[in-house]
């Protein structure tokens, strides 16, 4: 192999890509069809979040070399980290077809059926590569994720520190059962084991979010609402849409019974504010609790800068908002109530935003904050000044903010159960 090459895989293994893209373009400069420089320069992109060049780079090591198993595995985990799933699974399959003895490809195809939530087959994936190779720690990673999945938390916390046995050092598998101990809500064991991941890779993503969550679930209603997003995590988009329209549908039926019996009103009032506190917590109970970490050591160092800025920005709209309300029931002003509105409406997107990662839905939201916050303002300036606009513009802008709020609730909800490239 290219000595350039060689130098670049254990660059690339060391996380410094910027210098195995110089080695590999030197490469590409002694042999400009070599597949393995593209392939590699490929992993080097998507390292990097520039996905789009990653699967171009790709396409041409595989249009050099369509016959190698190994760069259609390398392409396969382009796609995977892309997030683009079927073309992953598509590739595996090529791939297991090509090489069906070699497990490292079933540990993969097996993640990309975990990602799908697809637990059975992932598992059966997971069986075949521990069959060819019974010390797979990959393998048996993905395995003990399925079967956490599943709910078997006892089976996966031993199968990992049997892959722990293996490899001590595996930052993967401290972060898994890391994920394991914190959904049995064993915290301080967590902990112990995120920390640890850190210390093996302090780059490793999955493991300094297992480290803040487990900081946050030591509030009892945190861990209430990190319980619902785990298991909820589980679920497939259909079953997801099952449980949100279900709760939904639960929701409406005790409204129109209290309404229609005014007797029992105040039994039913406690679970309809449940539902609407459940609701809210569900998204807005992350920024808050970022914000709060502001105040731990290590919590703060682990944050990243937009998430102390996101936080700090959803903290604020949601004190202002809740001051408004609080000082319309004390006083019984409808300005404050109007206020709280005229804020909150545009603000919900804005916030809800921050709750994804990929650039199109956070696009989407915050182009509709940006709308309703021009609606806003311009009811603002109506209801403060001598501005004259006719009373049915102004009565369609209240009605399109009033139900903003239910619109952002049910179209977020639509958005999170997408599957979004990157």
């Amino acid at each position: 192999m290219n000595p350039h090459i060689q130098r670049a895989q254990m660059l690339y293994q060391r996380s410094r890509y910027a210098d195995a893209e110089r080695e590999l373009g030197m490469a590409l400069q002694v042999d400009p069809h070599e597949p393995w420089a593209y392939a590699l320069l490929g992993a080097c992109k998507a390292a990097q979040d520039d996905f789009a060049k990653a699967e171009e780079l790709g396409q041409q090591a595989l249009a050099l070399a369509p016959d190698s198993a190994d760069i259609r595995h390398l392409v396969a985990r382009i796609q995977l980290a892309r997030n683009d799933l079927p073309a992953a699974l598509k590739s595996m399959d090529e791939t297991i077809q090509m090489a069906p003895q070699n497990a490292d490809y079933y540990a993969t195809r097996a993640l990309v059926y975990s990602q799908m939530k697809k637990w059975g087959k992932a598992l059966a994936d997971c069986d075949a590569a521990l069959e060819i190779d019974p010390e797979h720690v990959g393998a048996i990673n993905v395995r003990s994720h399925a079967r956490r999945a599943q709910g078997d938390t006892q089976t996966a916390t031993q199968e990992l520190r049997q892959a722990l046995e293996v490899d001590p050092d595996d930052p993967y598998s401290h972060a898994n059962l890391g994920w394991t101990h914190l959904q049995r809500g064993e915290l301080k064991e967590a902990e112990l084991h995120f920390r640890e991941a850190l210390r093996l890779d302090p780059d490793l993503e999955v493991a300094r979010v297992g480290v803040l969550e487990t900081l946050k679930a030591k509030v009892p209603f945190y861990r209430w609402v990190l319980n619902y997003f785990i298991w909820m995590q589980t679920k497939a988009a259909g079953a997801q849409w099952g449980i949100i329209i279900g709760l939904y549908l639960i929701y409406r039926v005790l409204g129109s019974i209290a309404r229609n019996n005014p007797s029992i009103a105040p039994f039913v009032a406690p679970f309809l504010i449940l539902y609407i506190l459940f609701a809210l917590a569900t998204w807005f109970a992350k920024p808050l609790a970022d914000t709060a970490l502001l105040l731990h050591p290590f919590g703060r160092l682990a944050l990243t800068p937009q998430e102390k800025r996101e936080g700090a920005i959803v903290t604020i709209l949601v004190v202002l908002v809740t001051v408004l309300l609080g000082a319309f029931f004390a006083t019984g002003q409808s300005v404050f109530a109007s206020l709280a509105l005229l804020i909150g409406a545009p603000a919900l997107p804005l916030a809800m935003s921050f709750k994804f990662a990929p650039k199109k839905p956070r696009r989407i939201l915050q182009g509709a904050s940006a709308v309703l916050g021009l609606i806003s303002v311009t009811l603002c300036v109506y209801l403060f000044t001598s501005l004259n606009l006719p009373d049915g513009l102004v009565q369609l802008m209240g009605q399109v903010l009033g139900i903003s709020v239910l619109g952002t609730l049910i179209g977020t909800n639509i958005l999170a159960t997408q599957r979004w490239q990157r």
